[in-house]
């Protein structure tokens, strides 16, 4: 869309209650029509103690993924699992090294594949903890966009409540003029306390959305996270893209 005629828009009225139609139409987007495809997920974390060198972590793979009424498939590859049992078998050899395929692997789960695959429940959670506090018109990627704003609010068990210090965060979802989700941004910077041990970190998690029948689906999503305490500073970076098909 030329930005000429993006630009009258802008200046459109904002909703009544945007988190409503929001949630609303979220609740639309919660079906099980059949949806698959390639899913490739790129994973780098470096871990620093104290002086000693930085340790560094890193790998990548892909894996076709199903999901419909009958539940998630995960199809891995005999070569991407004979790369794994190789990197496992050097890491016996030489403790220093980790297998980063094997890693990411691990960290592919059903619950967490499904609500990438069905997304609309995990964005209703979270703004279910969340406080609305604005919305304004924007241009999201050459279109038309409504920008909403909230503050989370999450739940936190006695322990974690004990512990925490201060937490500041912030969540933004893009939705287009109908109410679909385009991309959620979502950041969190803690500090806490336990047993007199101080640590903090930091994440930041941003999502892109397609609505693909009557289900959402993320298509990228990239996890960043930084946390410190004890000397030791711990970065991570989990990149995930699905490519229908």
């Amino acid at each position: 869309m030329k930005p000429l005629l993006i630009l009258p828009l802008l200046f459109l009225p904002l909703r009544a209650d945007a988190p409503a139609e929001l949630k609303a139409r979220l609740a639309q987007l919660q079906g099980h029509d059949a949806v698959k495809g390639q899913l490739e997920r790129q994973l780098w974390q470096q871990d620093k103690d104290g002086k000693e060198p930085a340790k560094v972590v890193s790998g990548s793979f892909q894996m076709l993924v199903e999901d419909g009424p009958q539940g998630i498939q995960m199809q891995v590859s005999q070569a991407l699992l004979a790369k794994a049992r190789s990197e496992q078998e050097a890491a016996l050899k030489d403790p220093e090294k980790e297998s980063g395929t094997s890693r990411g692997l691990k960290g592919v789960n059903p619950v967490d594949l499904a609500d990438s695959l069905n997304a609309a429940q995990g964005l209703l959670r979270d703004l279910a903890q969340s406080v609305f506090l604005e919305e304004r018109q924007e241009v999201f990627e050459g279109q038309p966009a409504r920008l909403l704003r909230f503050k989370p609010e999450p739940k936190l068990n006695a322990q974690a409540k004990k512990a925490l210090k201060s937490m500041e965060a912030s969540l933004i979802v893009w939705i287009a003029m109908d109410g679909t989700p385009l991309a959620m941004e979502e950041q969190v910077a803690f500090k806490a306390s336990r047993f007199f041990i101080s640590f903090e970190g930091t994440s930041k998690t941003t999502q892109r959305f397609r609505r693909m029948g009557n289900r959402l689906v993320v298509l990228q999503k990239t996890e960043e996270s930084s946390n410190s305490g004890l000397g030791n500073v711990s970065q991570r970076k989990v990149v995930t893209k699905f490519q229908p098909g």
